[in-house]
């Protein structure tokens, strides 16, 4: 479902049922930090792009990720 404010009023416009799909390239490659044997933190660079749909959008960040087991 797709809705749009407009502003100031606060109407609901484009309204609709219709399902929207996408394809995307998400590309995420940290560098890995080993603190402990069974505890990891990686820090890089992001790169979200949509590839097909309507609103074709491109991403950059820096994302983290935390992971480890017991």
């Amino acid at each position: 479902m797709r809705a749009v404010l407009s502003g100031g009023g606060g109407t609901v416009v484009g309204a609709s049922s219709e399902g929207n799909t996408s394809v995307q390239l998400n590309l995420f490659v940290p560098i890995v930090f080993h603190l402990v044997d069974h505890f990891f933190l990686g820090l890089g660079p992001a790169l979200d792009q949509d590839l097909s749909g309507d609103s074709k959008a491109t991403t950059v960040a820096v994302r983290l990720t935390i992971g480890g087991w017991i």
